[in-house]
């Protein structure tokens, strides 16, 4: 059981890191508004992206609509929607090598 004392301290310590977050946040949407940042590049997916996985080959987008779509990197191309798919959003994706493993439902 923690101490009241204990207690106030990690409340402090929550408080400043969720304060923390916020400021760099804040600073990230200043640059970005200020033109510090810039769009590399711009890919186009058949549906909204709800989740993603990258390697040094490609990136596998996890889909709202279920299905997952690649990304190469070499050819800078999307590809084909994976056969099969999920009956609801894709929140979570996995890769090595061989496999691509995807998870759907509630978060």
């Amino acid at each position: 059981q923690l101490s009241s004392g204990a207690a106030s301290d990690s409340a402090v310590d929550w408080v400043r890191a969720f304060r923390a977050a916020l400021s760099e946040e804040n600073e990230t949407v200043m640059s970005w508004r200020q033109g510090g940042i810039q769009e590399e590049s711009h890919y186009v997916f058949q549906h909204f992206v709800r989740s993603w996985a990258s390697d040094d080959k490609g990136l596998v987008a996890g889909l709202y609509s279920g299905s997952l779509q690649q990304l190469d990197w070499t050819t800078r191309s999307v590809g084909e929607l994976f056969e099969g798919s999920h009956r609801d959003e894709v929140i979570c994706v996995a890769l090595n090598s061989l496999h691509v493993l995807s998870g759907s439902g509630d978060p």
